[in-house]
């Protein structure tokens, strides 16, 4: 059988970098979809079940 190893080095500080970036990302994504409700683009409806 054989063995495998893997060693992945990231700078100090890297990670949570990203996740910063991800975490402004995820807030202008809300902002833009509130606002595309407000003009309304988007519209929410409660899903229906179908009778079959």
């Amino acid at each position: 059988m054989n063995n495998y190893a893997i060693h992945i080095e990231i700078p100090e500080g890297r990670v949570q970098e990203i996740l910063n970036e991800l975490t402004v990302a995820q807030e202008t994504i809300r902002r833009c979809y509130d606002e595309l409700t407000r003009l309304g683009v988007i519209t929410v409806k409660e899903k229906t079940v179908s009778g079959n």
